[in-house]
């Protein structure tokens, strides 16, 4: 430990190792603990470095694979691939959550409020904007009676360049969501 904790200043060595266990059986756990932490850091670090554009690939098969639970709209598609979002990752996270959400609308099995299933979940949704006069929303070319009012709160209380929204409408009749906004709340 001693050893570990020389070469290793501020290591997490003796978090890890218990205090009864000794010898190099100990250090090799330790050491195979700390690989485990940097290649979680490593893994963390290339998704944080995704671009809208692999993002966007992402996003586009979630909805494309299921498309009884999410779809996209013409405009949704259109906004991916070079969007103004600054965290693509978090953007990504979020949407897949909402996925996550989907699925239980889809099925029935929200158990309650979709903002408290969403909640649950740790999405941030809000079922109205008041300030917010949505289009009707275009499927395949064609003009539907869906607006786009619940949002996923992406980031709140931030400057305007950093505040991310995911827009989108309840079809009831389909029992999914449609999505029509992916990127910053200047949803218009």
């Amino acid at each position: 430990m001693e050893t570990f904790t020389k070469a290793n200043p501020g290591g997490y060595a003796d978090w890890l190792q218990p205090p009864s266990s000794s010898g190099e059986d100990g250090l090799v756990r330790d050491l195979v603990c700390h690989l485990a932490l940097l290649r979680e850091t490593a893994q963390l670090a290339a998704v944080a470095a995704m671009s809208w554009s692999e993002v966007g690939v992402e996003i586009r098969a979630l909805a494309t694979d299921a498309p009884e639970l999410i779809v996209l709209t013409d405009r949704a598609w259109r906004m991916l691939p070079a969007n103004p979002y600054p965290d693509p990752s978090r953007m990504l996270d979020h949407f897949r959550l909402l996925v996550e959400l989907a699925h239980k609308y889809h099925d029935g099995t929200l158990g309650g409020r979709l903002e408290d299933a969403a909640a649950e979940m740790g999405l941030t949704v809000a079922l109205f904007d008041g300030e917010l006069n949505p289009p009707k929303l275009v499927l395949g070319g064609a003009v539907t009676k869906l607006k786009a009012e619940p949002h996923v709160k992406v980031d709140d209380h931030v400057s305007p360049d950093r505040c991310g929204r995911i827009y989108f409408a309840l079809d009831s009749g389909g029992r999914r969501f449609v999505v029509d906004h992916i990127g910053i709340h200047n949803y218009r």
